[in-house]
């Protein structure tokens, strides 16, 4: 996890800093199974935020490779999860808590 104090033009810089996923790209083949790549803005992290889902094989199981990237007014966020697929509820909870816990001390 990453907390960044940037502000404005930087701060979507910051947010930008990886290309938006295409549509087709929701549905790859790959030499030892299938990936994908999904986005969208997750529910409670600000109409910026990005929510990235990489999905691809390694060693014949499904790992995820989970980026969160939301900004408030002071400061941005990065949250990076890599791991065995895990269900989403878990990265998303632990969102939450880390969000509460830097507005808390930050504001």
């Amino acid at each position: 996890m990453e907390v960044i104090q940037v502000t404005g033009p930087t701060a979507d810089q910051y947010l930008d800093e990886s290309q938006k996923a295409e549509p087709e790209c929701s549905d790859i083949r790959v030499t030892g199974g299938r990936a994908s790549v999904l986005e969208r803005e997750l529910v409670g992290f600000g109409e910026r935020s990005r929510y990235i889902i990489r999905t691809y094989p390694v060693a014949g199981k499904a790992w995820n490779e989970r980026i969160l990237l939301y900004r408030t007014p002071r400061y941005s966020v990065g949250i990076r999860l890599y791991g065995p697929a895990t269900p989403e509820e878990g990265f998303v909870a632990f969102a939450r808590e880390v969000r509460d816990k830097t507005s808390a001390k930050l504001g």
